[in-house]
């Protein structure tokens, strides 16, 4: 037999004699006595009996050892958990004391509350719907909406442009060869102009033709008293003028729809008295010298030919 049991056994004995001796010092016949203090002696004795047999019986039961722990060897604690031991259960002297590792609290901050912010909506503007590039909407009537700005035309030698609109303040200024169809200019329209043709479908500024000296202007409407007449004649429109102011007339049409030009070509014999020509003088002498020398067999380049216009333009 181990140790233990031995000791256990040991327990035992000693337990069964302490219980013995109380249980024949409770039982014992009651002999009576006069004296008052043997009575409490006997009282006292009997208490003191009765606590050291609950003494013992706490010491074994503290020192006894259970089935489990005398069969079973004690689980080595986990680091880092703790472990649970019954007061009943005795700790063989051998054990490990388990390492005192202490236990990782986290406190996890309590996550605030989202604020739930309604966006702005925002305005997105509509897109415009683009217009073909090739045309221009004007609100009302396009002979009254000045098209274009100051001196358009300048000195241009030679090509052709036309406006469905009101042209700027000197249009077609000192312009020297090309040709321009427009439905009204601003003031000192046609300024030192030296060669070209102009077309106006209507209305005109002051100072109209000062020091054009070359080219032809056709207007239709002119109001003569607006018109430079020092260098300029004002005249009817003559046959070789008809075939070339109907001639300009389609071509504005072709080109930017122009409603004034096309009410004139549905009545052109009618229509055709309402325009006027402005003509230079010394341009005038020049255009009759070249047609006598062609009519001659003269080359109208030729030297003879350009004496004869130095000689006119100085009149």
């Amino acid at each position: 037999m181990s140790w233990k049991k031995w000791r256990v056994a040991l327990w035992a004995v000693v337990l069964l004699l302490v219980s013995a001796l109380t249980l024949s010092a409770c039982n014992a016949p009651f002999v009576p006595t006069q004296n008052l203090d043997d009575a409490v002696q006997r009282a006292m004795q009997t208490l003191q009996a009765q606590a050291t047999l609950e003494a013992f019986q706490t010491m074994v039961a503290q020192m006894t050892p259970t089935a489990a722990a005398t069969d079973v060897p004690p689980t080595q604690p986990v680091p880092g958990q703790t472990q649970v031991i019954p007061s009943n259960t005795a700790v063989p002297p051998t054990s490990v004391p388990p390492t005192s590792v202490p236990p990782t609290v986290v406190i996890s901050p309590i996550p605030p509350t989202p604020t739930r912010i309604p966006p702005t909506p925002t305005r997105i503007p509509p897109t415009p719907t683009p217009k073909p590039c090739n045309r221009i909407d004007f609100r009302g009537d396009a002979v009254r909406n000045t098209i274009v700005g100051n001196t358009v035309m300048y000195g241009a030698t030679s090509g052709e442009a036309y406006f469905s609109g009101v042209g700027g303040e000197r249009f077609a200024v000192r312009l020297s060869g090309a040709i321009a169809g427009v439905e009204g200019t601003g003031d000192h329209g046609c300024e030192y102009m030296t060669g070209g043709t102009v077309l106006i479908l209507g209305g005109i500024g002051r100072n109209f033709a000062a020091g054009m000296s070359g080219g032809v202007a056709y207007v239709l409407d002119l109001c003569t008293e607006r018109v430079n007449t020092e260098l300029v004649d004002v005249l009817p429109l003559r046959p070789a003028d008809l075939d070339v102011v109907e001639t300009m007339l389609r071509r504005h049409v072709e080109a930017t729809d122009s409603t004034v030009a096309a009410g004139l070509l549905e009545d052109w014999p009618t229509h055709s008295q309402r325009l006027s020509l402005v003509l230079p003088r010394d341009y005038q002498r020049v255009l009759d010298v070249r047609a006598g020398a062609q009519a001659e067999g003269l080359d109208p380049d030729g030297t003879e030919v350009w004496n004869r216009i130095m000689e006119a333009s100085r009149g």
